[in-house]
């Protein structure tokens, strides 16, 4: 695989995940989503994994998003019965989109 070639399969994950988290964490103050790396897998056997930083209510936080999980800093609670919002996901190449 070349170089670009893994450099787009990142990206269409960094994309996937962003989505999962958009809305596994359903929360309307996740304003922005920014990936920090291109991501990749860390070890045999292990998921693809990226390094984020997701700004909810102004605050920064920092993620791993995963294609089978999400964690790292605590991140506030979504208030009862919320919906995600537009989000503004800064992939590690500088490109950006608004997902919901």
């Amino acid at each position: 695989m070349s170089q670009e070639e893994a450099r787009e399969i990142n990206l269409e994950n960094q994309r996937r995940v962003a989505l999962k988290f958009i809305n596994d964490y359903s929360n309307p103050e996740l304003t922005a989503l920014r990936f920090t790396n291109e991501g990749g897998r860390p070890g045999f056997g292990a998921s693809w994994r990226v390094n984020a930083v997701a700004t909810v209510n102004g605050a920064d936080f920092e993620e791993i998003l995963a294609t089978d999980f999400w964690g790292g800093d605590p991140l506030p609670d979504t208030p009862a019965g919320a919906a995600a919002a537009s989000v503004c996901v800064t992939y590690s190449d500088g490109t950006s989109e608004i997902l919901k």
